[in-house]
């Protein structure tokens, strides 16, 4: 059944229920702040797609990085700040891309933009009942299974950030825990699984070769753990502590765009023309475009010479 769902349709769905399991459309302004959110995406999707590439599509990322803001936000009122935020936020996921791949992580880009610039705050209120939180847990794990290519970016994250976040107590001079089970729990926070499950296995601004994953999630896991202790130490830096997850993930991202630049170099070197990555379906690219080489060609070549007799029969190419 997931099979029927692209990976970025179930993303946007699990963070629309995640929404409303939050208590976020019990209220009018609820719905007005949903509708807003929505509405201003898809219309700046909608929009930048007709002038830049004279056609449209679903807009499934759109909705999709609607619906991050929206959890992470969880907007209590319609603002000029909330819809700047969100117009940004879409106007950097078209503009910052090559290859049809986006730099960085688009809801991070935006949020924290908005953070420095209009001093929106990001509560992360995400899960705040056990309940939601096991929602929350079996969701991301569909995800994993609907795109299984990239379990080991989820999988590095929290084998690399779990153990710094469970010793960091200790570092600032705290006792050893009496449960380890315990502080599993009141240490491995609701933030962490959300961030882990479903802003770290972004695939577009993700390494897209296996041997690779490991590095980003590492990479991420590493400095989601440690930057936070780095801020507590150095108190003048501590006012963005609440991005700093943020920043993390800024990292792995410009590790993918350093990588992407080196492998086109090395294709560029050895004279290659590969994509690197299949290009949209749908379209002459997408279905492939015979190569003057291929069988197909040389065959109605050879129907269109002279000594077949029948170059009359078959149009070539200057006819048209």
């Amino acid at each position: 059944m997931l099979a029927f769902f692209p990976p970025v349709r179930l993303v946007w769905i699990f963070l629309l229920v995640l929404f409303y399991l939050d208590g976020g459309l019990t209220a009018r302004v609820g719905w007005e702040a949903l509708g807003l959110v929505l509405g201003a995406s898809v219309a700046v999707d909608v929009g930048l797609q007709w002038g830049k590439f004279g056609r449209l599509r679903f807009p499934d990322g759109a909705i999709a990085v609607a619906g991050f803001l929206v959890v992470l936000l969880h907007p209590a009122a319609i603002t000029l700040p909330l819809l700047a935020v969100v117009v940004s936020t879409q106007v950097l996921r078209l503009a910052l891309r090559s290859s049809g791949r986006p730099w960085f992580n688009p809801t991070a880009l935006g949020l924290t933009l908005g953070f420095f610039i209009l001093g929106t705050q990001v509560p992360w209120a995400v899960g705040p009942t056990p309940t939601m939180e096991l929602v929350m847990v079996g969701m991301g794990l569909l995800l994993i299974l609907r795109q299984r290519s990239s379990w080991r970016l989820p999988a590095f994250f929290f084998l690399s950030s779990v153990p710094l976040l469970l010793l960091a107590p200790l570092d600032l001079g705290g006792a050893p825990p009496l449960s380890w089970t315990a502080f599993l729990a009141a240490n491995l926070s609701p933030l962490t699984l959300f961030f882990g499950l479903f802003m770290v296995p972004e695939p577009r601004t993700a390494p897209p070769s296996p041997r690779h994953m490991w590095v980003f999630g590492v990479l991420v896991g590493e400095l989601y753990a440690f930057l936070p202790l780095t801020f507590t130490t150095w108190t003048q830096f501590a006012p963005i502590g609440a991005v700093t997850p943020f920043i993390a993930l800024f990292a792995g991202n410009l590790y993918t765009i350093l990588l992407r630049a080196y492998t086109a170099r090395q294709r560029k070197g050895q004279g290659t023309t590969e994509q690197t990555h299949p290009p949209r379906a749908g379209n002459w690219e997408g279905r492939g475009a015979p190569s003057p080489a291929s069988p197909t060609v040389r065959r109605w070549r050879s129907l269109a010479s002279p000594r077949s007799g029948l170059a009359g029969a078959v149009p070539s190419r200057q006819q048209h």
